[in-house]
């Protein structure tokens, strides 16, 4: 094998297992019968080799070296590459996993936690709708007829339609008057420019349903946050008109009991 040949098997040996030393340490003994003890080949010149040994460092001519040690060691720092390639492979894909599986668990996250904000919405809603005490009802009896500017509390007018229909009718039917009460629920039809508002009646059997007429510089009237919040645009900007546990008075046009409705027309917000 020519010299040339030798050196750059050895150069080239050196760059696949640097920082790896192409020799182990242990014994080489050279062509001329010298020996170097727990030695290793640490850099390839030209034309001869500098190596590491017990007794300190010698350069060695390259024909010096037996051949069949070099290519042996030269063919175990590839498979040595090989193993290197193959574990830097196996590094990969299980970063890649890592990363596959972060990103799953940073949606199940956002997904968590859009639950625990929706969550946190309804609880704020039926916390905000819990029931007080709503003041006595006068007796519809002796009642004066009602007058346009009068605000009347939602659970007085169910209160008197339960306890006397007809009276009921004759003091509240097609008059057009203010209702005041806490808002139970909101509802924007579809198509129509109209919303709706449900007031607390104190009472599951009836409902007091308010249909309520924007004024025109209301643009477009939409509900959010589960169907809590009533919001209007006016301007290009948000604007929020009410939400569910509000007190607001409203005036409009009843229409009387129906179906366990009580119900209110071309209402007006008052506030």
């Amino acid at each position: 094998m020519s010299k040339k040949l030798l050196t750059n098997l050895l150069m080239f040996g050196l760059a696949l297992s640097s920082p790896l030393t192409l020799v182990r340490a242990e014994d080489i003994v050279t062509s001329q019968g010298k020996t170097y003890k727990n030695a290793e080949i640490i850099r390839v010149d030209s034309d001869s080799v500098v190596i590491k040994h017990d007794a300190g460092e010698d350069r060695v001519g390259i024909l010096q070296l037996p051949p069949s040690a070099l290519l042996a060691e030269l063919q175990r720092q590839l498979a040595e590459r090989e193993k290197l390639k193959e574990q830097l492979a196996t590094a990969q894909a299980e970063i890649r996993k890592l990363k596959n599986e972060n990103e799953g668990v940073k949606q199940e996250n956002q997904a968590v936690k859009q639950q625990f904000q929706s969550a946190q919405t309804k609880i704020t809603a039926a916390q905000s709708r819990e029931e007080k005490a709503p003041s006595p009802t006068p007796p519809l009896a002796g009642l004066p007829p009602i007058k346009k500017d009068e605000v009347v509390p939602a659970h007085d007018i169910v209160n008197h339609y339960q306890a006397d229909r007809t009276t009921a009718d004759q003091r509240y039917r097609k008059q057009f008057f203010k209702v005041r009460g806490v808002v139970e629920r909101l509802d924007k039809p579809l198509f129509v420019s109209k919303y709706v508002v449900f007031l607390k009646s104190f009472n599951p059997a009836v409902k007091v349903e308010c249909n309520v007429q924007p004024p025109p510089e209301l643009a477009k009237i939409y509900v959010k946050d589960a169907d809590t919040l009533m919001v209007a645009r006016s301007g290009g900007e948000a604007v929020a008109l009410m939400k569910v546990g509000d007190e607001v008075t409203l005036e409009g046009r009843c229409s009387g009991l129906d179906n366990s409705r009580i119900t209110f027309q071309s209402c007006t917000l008052v506030r």
